[in-house]
C-alpha cells in the first residue's frame, strides 16, 4: 500500500482540504486513512468537532508505551461524516511541535502497511525533523502551490528540498491551485516537475470538505471532487479499484437535471484542464458528506493544558 504526503511552500493553498478530498474519493477497494502531521497544528478536530487528543497524539503515546511491534490503529481513528477515517493531529503549535519531535525519533513508519495513508504535512519547515521523516518515507509527495510567480518561486524551493530529502525525483509532483497566471505546461517545463492536477476555485466544494454542512449530491459533483478524482487516477496504478466510495458507504444522491449535468460537464472541462479520466457526475457520492454544525465546543483553547503535555508524555 502507499503513503502519499501533501505539503506546501508558503501561504495556505488548501493542503488539508485536498487531503480530505483525496481520501473521500480514494478507490473503494482500498483501505485508506488520513493523518495530520502538520508541525504548525492540525485543523480537522476543530472543523469536524473531533477529539484532538485521539489520533496522532494517542498513537504516538501507544507506540512509546509498547515499543516495537504492531500497534492497533482503530482506537486512534475517528470517522468524518461519510465514513472517511482520520488520525487527527494536535491543534496548537506547541503540541504539534512536540508531536513532530516524536515522529523524528521513530525507527520505522508509524502507518500500517495494509492500508493507504494520505498525510497532511502542512507547510514545509526546514526545522521540522518529524515532517522530514514522514516525507522521506512517503511513496509520493504532492506539493501544492498557486500558479503565480511568487508562489511558484517558493514552490521551486520546496521541490528542490523534496529532491534533497527524498532523493527520488519521480516521487514528487506539483498540484496547482486557484486562478492560473501560468499554464500547467509552462510551470512543468520551468520547474521540471510533473503536474498532477489543477484545483479550481471552488469555494462551496472547499467549504464542504472543511466541514461546512452542504448537500451531499452537490459536493459529489463539485469541481473540487472532480479534480481530486483526477489526481487519484494519476497517483495510483491503472489496475487500482474504481475511484469512489466503499460499497458500505454508498448512498443515493439526488440526480441532477439534464441541464445541470450539461453545465457540470462544461464547467469541469473549463476548470479542471488538463486532468483526464475524470469520472462522470452521476457517481456515488464520496465518503465525506455534510454534517450538523458542532458549534464552538471543538474550538477550546488549541494547544493548551493537557493537550500540549500529553504529547510529551511521561
Amino acid at each position: 500500500m502507499s503513503v502519499v504526503a501533501l505539503c506546501s511552500a508558503k501561504r495556505s493553498p488548501g493542503v488539508s482540504t485536498l487531503t480530505c478530498a483525496l481520501g473521500a474519493v480514494w478507490p473503494a477497494g482500498r483501505q485508506v486513512y488520513v493523518a495530520e502531521c502538520d508541525p504548525s497544528g492540525g485543523d480537522l478536530a476543530v472543523r469536524f468537532g473531533l477529539n484532538p487528543r485521539r489520533g496522532m497524539t494517542s498513537l504516538i503515546l501507544a507506540r512509546r508505551q509498547r515499543g516495537e511491534g504492531v500497534i492497533e490503529l482503530s482506537p486512534h481513528l475517528q470517522p468524518l461524516p461519510g465514513g472517511l477515517e482520520v488520525l487527527v493531529g494536535p491543534m496548537g503549535p506547541d503540541a504539534a511541535t512536540a508531536l513532530d519531535q516524536e515522529l523524528a525519533k521513530l525507527p520505522e513508519s508509524l502507518f500500517p502497511l495494509e492500508a493507504d495513508t494520505i498525510v497532511d504535512c502542512g507547510r514545509v519547515l526546514p526545522s521540522a525533523a518529524g515532517q522530514r521523516t514522514v516525507l522521506e518515507r512517503a511513496d509520493k509527495i504532492l506539493v501544492l502551490a498557486s500558479a503565480d510567480s511568487s508562489c511558484l518561486a517558493h514552490a521551486r524551493w520546496a521541490l528542490e528540498r523534496m529532491g534533497t530529502v527524498v532523493g527520488r525525483p519521480d516521487a514528487t509532483g506539483l498540484v496547482l491551485t486557484g486562478e492560473k497566471q501560468f499554464s500547467a505546461n509552462e510551470v512543468s517545463e520551468t520547474l521540471g516537475v510533473e503536474i498532477y492536477g489543477n484545483i479550481p476555485h471552488d469555494p462551496r466544494g472547499a467549504a464542504a470538505a472543511c466541514g461546512v454542512p452542504s448537500r451531499a449530491g452537490a459536493f459529489a459533483r463539485s469541481s473540487l471532487i472532480a479534480a481530486a478524482r483526477g489526481i487519484v487516477h494519476r497517483i495510483l496504478p491503472p489496475d487500482a479499484s474504481d475511484v469512489g466510495v466503499r460499497d458500505s458507504q454508498r448512498r443515493d444522491a439526488r440526480a441532477p437535471s439534464p441541464a445541470a449535468k450539461g453545465h457540470s460537464r462544461r464547467q469541469r472541462r473549463a476548470d479542471v484542464e488538463p486532468l483526464t479520466d475524470i469520472q462522470s457526475s452521476d457517481e456515488a457520492p464520496p465518503r465525506l458528506v455534510s454534517h450538523e454544525p458542532s458549534g464552538l465546543d471543538g474550538a477550546r483553547s488549541p494547544g493548551s493544558g493537557r493537550e500540549s503535555m500529553e504529547v510529551r508524555g511521561k
